[in-house]
């Protein structure tokens, strides 16, 4: 049993990244929420928490919209992701998300984080 908690949390470890905010807009800030138009740029910071340079798979609503460049140890890359808005006048909300990609077809695992966006197009 020991054995296996180590190699979790060993394997926890090397596939680490982290994103923020955790949420995006909604009560606490509802002027990020607001839109003029259909699509609102969302704002994440992505720090690649391993020992190795690593890509991060960037995702909207589990719907792949692109990736990172190779981000080095403890760096941290700020990215303006866009998100539509499906109806207007109507609070929405979108999961932004970044997926660690394995460098090799020995990794096993994948890494990822997300954003909770609540968005409001004003129209």
């Amino acid at each position: 049993m020991k054995k296996t908690l180590l190699f979790l949390s060993l394997s926890l470890t090397l596939f680490a990244h982290s994103q923020v905010p955790i949420i995006y807009g909604g009560e606490k800030n509802k002027f990020d929420s607001i839109s003029l138009t259909q699509t609102k740029l969302v704002p994440i910071k992505i720090q690649n928490l391993n020992n190795y340079p690593q890509k991060y798979l960037i995702s909207v609503n589990s719907k792949n919209i692109g990736e990172t460049p190779f981000l080095s140890k403890n760096e941290i890359k700020e990215i303006k992701v866009p998100v539509k808005i499906k109806k207007a006048n109507k609070l929405e909300v979108h999961r932004v998300c970044t997926t660690s990609i394995p460098n090799n077809k020995k990794e096993m695992f994948n890494t990822k984080v997300c954003t909770k966006a609540f968005l409001y197009w004003s129209k």
